[in-house]
C-alpha cells in the first residue's frame, strides 16, 4: 500500500480538492499548487 488507495477528488470553483475517503473531515489547505507528477 502506498497510502493513495482511498484518495478521492472533486472539482470546485477554486480548483481540485483531494481528500481521504476513509476520513473526509481531515484536510490540508495550501497556498501553493504543485503538479501531482512532481509528488510521485
Amino acid at each position: 500500500m502506498d497510502g493513495t488507495e482511498t484518495v478521492e477528488c472533486y472539482e470546485s470553483d477554486d480548483g481540485v480538492v483531494l481528500y481521504d475517503a476513509e476520513n473526509p473531515l481531515a484536510w490540508i489547505e495550501a497556498d501553493t499548487t504543485v503538479e501531482i507528477a512532481e509528488m510521485a
